[in-house]
């Protein structure tokens, strides 16, 4: 695989977030539909089986990926034994009905897709990059202030050995 240079395909990204529990029936189906770029009619059979996460503050929206636990080898020297990976995102639309449908899923295992709002030209074709977090248990905490908007944050953490395992990231052609 060789690595792009220069500004090509340089751009700031803003996300929507879905979240279905982990055991919707036909989720990884159309999770591997999409990674197997069937394209637009599989992101969209997806999201159908999801459930928006509502308005969140936009630079709330991270994926990270960390080195965790290493170890000092005598001849290799530092080595990396796991990664610190985690996903979260701050909800600002702090209605009690999305606050219940949040509660319900904390603690629980849900997978999480994050499809890119605008999508880009690769000639001759449109695309939007789609981050996939399967199988993982959330938690959800709020924040309610005096003068200030509710905010609900739900957070996705592991300790794979590799980050691949934590998120799949593709590009999904899109009409």
């Amino acid at each position: 695989m060789a690595l792009s240079y220069g500004t090509d395909g340089l751009k700031q990204k803003s996300w929507r977030v879905y979240i279905a529990p982990a055991d919707t029936v036909g989720l990884d189906d159309g999770f591997d539909d999409i990674l197997g770029n069937i394209g637009a009619v599989g992101l969209d059979a997806v999201i159908a089986l999801m459930s928006e996460y509502g308005e969140c503050r936009d630079d709330s929206i991270v994926v990270t990926g960390e080195d965790g636990d290493s170890i000092e080898g005598n001849v290799a020297g530092n080595i990396v034994l796991n990664k610190n990976c985690t996903m979260s995102a701050e909800l600002i639309n702090f209605t009690p009905d999305n606050i219940s449908a949040l509660e319900d899923l904390d603690g629980t295992e849900v997978s999480v897709l994050l499809v890119e709002k605008d999508s880009h030209l690769v000639d001759p074709k449109y695309y939007k990059t789609v981050i996939i977090i399967r199988h993982k248990n959330m938690s959800y905490s709020e924040n309610i202030t005096g003068g200030d908007t509710g905010k609900a944050m739900i957070t996705i953490s592991d300790t794979p050995n590799k980050i691949g395992k934590f998120r799949e990231i593709c590009d999904c052609e899109v009409v």
